[in-house]
C-alpha cells in the first residue's frame, strides 16, 4: 500500500496567493488533482513553501515520489520558469523542477527520489515543499494546483503464528 503527505500549512510565502481556496495549502492539497483551485504568482522571483502532512517512516528507500500539477499563463517570451525543492526540515532532499520552462497547459509531473535522497529523510513529519517562480513578466502567471508526496506504508505488525507467540499462545 501507499501513504500520502499533502500540504497542510504554509511555512514561507513571498508573493503567492490562493485562487478558489482560502489558503495555498487548501488550494493544492486534494487527494486527486483538481485545477479548480490553485496557488499562483504574477511576480518574478517569488516563492512559497508548504509543510506536508506527516507520514510514517516506511523504513525503506524506494518508491518515494513527489507529484505536482502546474502551468504558466504566458503572453511573451522568454518562457516562465520555475523550480521546486523537497526539504526535510532545513535539509534539501531533492530538486524536482530545476529552473525549467513551464508548460502552458495543466501538466502533471512526478519525480521519484533516488535511494540516496530517500535515505536522507530523517523525519517524515518534517517534509516541506518549496516552489519558486522566475522569468515572470507583465500579465503572466505561474500556477500550481496540486502537490503530493507518496511513499510505501510502514512495516506492519508481525503476522501469522508469530503473533500468537507474542501473546504467549502456541
Amino acid at each position: 500500500m501507499t501513504q500520502y503527505a499533502r500540504p497542510e500549512s504554509v511555512y514561507s510565502n513571498s508573493g503567492w496567493s490562493a485562487y478558489g481556496a482560502a489558503t495555498i495549502p487548501e488550494a493544492i492539497d486534494e487527494e486527486a488533482a483538481s485545477d479548480a483551485e490553485y496557488a499562483y504568482t504574477e511576480s518574478d522571483g517569488t516563492y512559497f513553501g508548504v509543510v506536508l502532512s506527516e507520514v510514517t517512516d516506511p523504513e525503506g528507500n524506494t518508491n518515494h515520489t513527489l507529484r505536482w500539477r502546474y502551468r504558466s499563463i504566458r503572453n511573451t517570451t522568454p518562457p516562465e520558469k520555475g523550480s521546486g525543492f523537497l526539504y526535510c526540515g532545513g535539509t534539501l532532499i531533492a530538486t524536482f523542477i530545476d529552473n525549467a520552462a513551464l508548460p502552458t497547459s495543466w501538466t502533471t509531473d512526478a519525480y521519484t527520489l533516488l535511494t540516496t535522497e530517500a535515505d536522507a529523510i530523517t523525519d517524515y513529519s518534517a517534509l516541506r515543499v518549496y516552489i519558486t517562480a522566475d522569468t515572470i513578466g507583465s500579465s503572466e502567471e505561474m500556477q500550481v494546483s496540486w502537490v503530493a508526496f507518496e511513499c510505501p506504508d510502514a512495516p506492519g505488525e508481525p503476522t501469522g503464528t508469530s503473533n500468537l507467540m507474542l501473546l504467549g499462545v502456541g
